[in-house]
């Protein structure tokens, strides 16, 4: 199937398996945020999903597949930083990006290490988001491709492997 993949020079075509535009959540407990973020990310393409909390994040993550979430990190209840393992256990392919108004340099070490793909601080320049949402789409598609890779050789290792015996 098609899908549009998003890129600063427009939409560009690609082939992968579940078609139509990149589902992305923005989880920020700032409405104006929300809608500021989730606006700009549909003029360029992508389909926007919001939500206000960490808890209503993972609730939508149950019931769809996202390829990308962009999440502050200072939010009340779940945190953006006790968000991100909780997410990746429930899509390990998922991409995030961390944004904060706070620059905290131990957090941003926390969720790194944790899994996010990213640590923007806000404000942020639209350009820079966008650059950053490439960047990062595209080392999920790299490690995607790596693990398919690497899956085939030990298919293959084990057919030889089977051959021999």
């Amino acid at each position: 199937m098609t899908q549009i993949t998003p890129t600063a020079g427009g939409l560009t075509n690609r082939v992968i398996g579940d078609g139509g535009p990149w589902r992305v959540l923005v989880v920020d407990d700032e409405e104006t945020i929300r809608l500021a973020l989730s606006k700009f990310l549909r003029t360029r393409g992508y389909n926007v999903q919001t939500a206000e909390s960490g808890t209503a994040a993972l609730d939508l993550l149950h019931r769809g597949k996202y390829v990308l979430m962009l999440c502050d990190v200072r939010m009340p209840g779940l945190t953006g930083v006790e968000l991100v393992p909780r997410a990746l256990a429930v899509d390990p392919e998922l991409a995030i990006v961390m944004l904060t108004a706070v620059n905290d340099a131990p957090t941003a070490a926390e969720v790194l290490s944790a899994g996010a793909m990213d640590y923007l601080m806000k404000p942020i320049e639209l350009s820079d988001l966008q650059q950053a949402i490439e960047r990062v789409l595209h080392r999920r598609d790299l490690a995607f491709e790596q693990r398919n890779v690497e899956r085939l050789i030990r298919e293959e290792v084990a057919l030889r492997t089977a051959e021999l015996e």
